[in-house]
């Protein structure tokens, strides 16, 4: 009876094959044929999933930014009050930068690299829009905390504010590989907090 193959799994593990060769060597210095090896398969098998390591890294952003949205997603449904999922939210996010920061270098890295070859747009566009989906989530949950009398009237508008804070997140905790402590979750808190009081800085005239 022929073996029946889990492509999905295969090509995950494949990814994480290839992400511990390129933290081990680099990315410029690791081949297609040590990721074939290392993953005990032809290099014509490895084609049938990636055809180049930048199909290897896109991959891999897709693969973290929809594990993470699925997490925040889940939190914004549970039965708590709304800024309580938010700040659970951020909580996560500060966690996984802690946790993924060999990625988040390697991310940072990767786009340098993009950015010398002249190949950025691309890369940016595909960013742009897992940011946009991050986006929506944090104001559709601010509209409900508006609606719900848990922060004042207007201030769904500023979700600018949590989009700032989650970039210090991503900078402080993953790239620049500051612990996740007490300083981050009060900023969490504090930002949160902000949200409640009536004055905005961002909807002011």
């Amino acid at each position: 009876m022929p073996r029946i193959v889990d492509h999905d799994r295969r090509k995950t593990a494949i990814l994480f094959h290839a992400l511990g060769l390129f933290e081990e060597q680099g990315l410029a210095d690791t081949t297609l044929t040590q990721i074939a090896q290392k993953c005990k398969i032809g290099r014509p098998t490895l084609y049938q999933y990636f055809r180049n390591k930048d199909e290897i890294f896109q991959f891999s952003i897709k693969y973290y930014t929809d594990n993470m949205f699925q997490r925040y997603q889940k939190i914004s449904t549970q039965k708590i009050p709304v800024m309580q999922r938010l700040q659970e939210i951020f909580c996560s996010l500060a966690n996984t930068m802690a946790s993924e920061r060999f990625f988040l270098r390697s991310l940072v890295n990767y786009y340098a690299a993009l950015c010398v070859a002249g190949r950025e747009k691309e890369f940016l566009a595909g960013i742009r829009r897992r940011t946009i989906l991050f986006r929506r989530l944090l104001l559709e949950l601010m509209q409900k905390a508006e609606q719900n009398g848990e922060i004042p009237p207007g201030r769904a508008r500023d979700v600018e504010i949590l989009m700032v804070l989650s970039q210090n997140i991503f900078f402080q905790v993953g790239v620049f590989e500051r612990q996740y402590d007490r300083i981050i979750e009060q900023l969490i808190q504090s930002t949160l907090l902000g949200m409640t009081q009536a004055f905005s800085p961002f909807s002011a005239n």
